[in-house]
């Protein structure tokens, strides 16, 4: 499966990246903020899953995203330490994973799509 991730903490972000790897997928992509993101996606990355935190770093946050993708029919799911306002939004995605990250986590999120 392809997954791109969206994180503005670098680490954070390596981490998932190492999670998708461990599980046999790839990250196909990544950025810190929604601008970085759509540009990517609208130039056409194909992806089957975003992993999405909810504060990114040019003030849109991830529900514009997870909004901007469920209109396109790509799953997503908020990684956050804003677990409350994730799941005031969780139509939005397939699930909620709380950080820190638990591996096992972010692998029940990727048998929801494949």
């Amino acid at each position: 499966m392809k997954i791109f991730c969206l994180e503005d903490n670098p680490l954070v972000s390596l981490d998932l990246e190492m999670m998708i790897e461990d599980a046999g997928h790839d990250c196909v992509g990544s950025a810190v903020s929604f601008a970085e993101a759509s540009a990517q996606w609208e130039e056409g990355l194909d992806f089957d899953l975003a992993l999405i935190d909810i504060d990114l770093t040019d003030g849109k946050t991830g529900i514009d995203a997870a909004r901007w993708l469920k209109a396109r029919g790509i799953p997503g799911c908020f990684v956050t330490g804003q677990t409350e306002l994730a799941n005031e939004h969780r139509d939005l995605v397939i699930d909620v994973v709380t950080k820190p990250v638990d591996e096992a986590a972010i692998k029940r999120v990727f048998d929801l799509v494949e």
